[in-house]
């Protein structure tokens, strides 16, 4: 019946019809359909023998893309309404972010490393206590203006030093603080009575985000200090469940940070460049993905993964 064309692909949000339908029709495809996939979804998948994986869009998340990107599984996304939305091109990149597997303290994060990475980590951490550096974290509502002034000092000289321009100006700090108040999470160093150094985060009710970072002095260990190990003893100490630094760094990976995959997506009007960034960014997915795997395998835990 179907010679000569591609089969039609069954799909129900009914798992005994879609039994059904492997017992009566093995031969056709089927899709396991989902408003919102469940947790073991994949299990379903595999007992069914089914071919795609369809959700609603308002339901799909850059994990679940992932789930079924990294296992090789066609996805399908229903309601798109937007014609924009249907045409958007989806780009696959890596970032490190640090995950909270249930650690007691930071202690027992770092009990997880090989010896020699965990040897290291101390290492840094005591060059900053041995400086005789005073770290401390503060919300965005326990912070005046004269040390906000200080914190934009610390902003601008990394962005100077690396001939950029930066951006916001102080009064942009002083008025993000007032409106998120507890929301943004300072890191500062303090030499006696000065600050001498600072890293700017922002939080939500899971995560924590590196943005912007900066110092007045030079001293070993200190980024990673402010920019790290502090980060992750607040996710710990306020039950977050991940920490996300910001872009770049595979010196992170030392340090306890995991690959993971990051999604962005793009509208491109002209058919022939929508087809040349395609295939472009078909090739760079796979890549990313040898990327992923790659980095992975570089992670200071005694067993390669926590």
């Amino acid at each position: 019946m179907w010679a000569g064309a591609a089969p039609p692909l069954l799909s129900s949000f009914s798992l005994a019809a879609l039994e059904a339908a492997r017992e009566a029709a093995p031969e056709l495809p089927r899709g396991l359909l989902f408003e919102a996939p469940p947790p073991d979804w994949q299990q379903a998948f595999r007992r069914l023998a089914c071919y795609s994986l369809h959700c609603s869009r308002q339901c799909l998340t850059p994990q679940l893309l992932d789930e079924a990107w990294s296992a090789g599984i066609p996805m399908l996304v229903y309601t798109v309404n937007d014609p924009e939305d249907a045409g958007l091109l989806l780009r696959r990149g890596v970032q490190f972010h640090w995950l909270n597997r249930g650690y007691r303290d930071f202690a027992d994060f770092l009990d997880g490393f090989a010896a020699q990475k965990r040897k290291k980590v101390k290492r840094e951490r005591r060059a900053v206590a041995e400086a005789g550096l005073r770290i401390e974290a503060r919300h965005g509502d326990e912070i005046d203006a004269p040390l906000w002034r200080a914190i934009h000092r610390h902003y601008c000289d990394t962005f100077l030093r690396h001939g950029n321009h930066p951006a916001f100006p102080p009064e942009f700090f002083q008025r993000a603080a007032a409106a998120l108040g507890r929301r943004m999470v300072v890191f500062l160093a303090w030499q006696d009575e000065r600050p001498v150094a600072s890293a700017i985060c922002y939080r939500d009710d899971t995560a924590l985000y590196g943005r912007h970072w900066g110092a007045d002095i030079d001293c070993p260990g200190l980024h990673f200090e402010l920019c790290y190990y502090r980060g992750i003893e607040y996710a710990l100490e306020h039950g977050l469940a991940r920490f996300e630094p910001g872009a770049q760094g595979e010196h992170k990976l030392a340090r306890g940070f995991e690959p993971v995959p990051t999604w962005s997506a793009y509208w491109i009007a002209d058919p022939r460049m929508r087809g040349i960034v395609a295939n472009f960014l078909a090739r760079e997915g796979e890549a990313m993905q040898d990327y992923e795997a790659e980095t992975a395998r570089h992670l200071p835990y005694k067993s390669q993964s926590p």
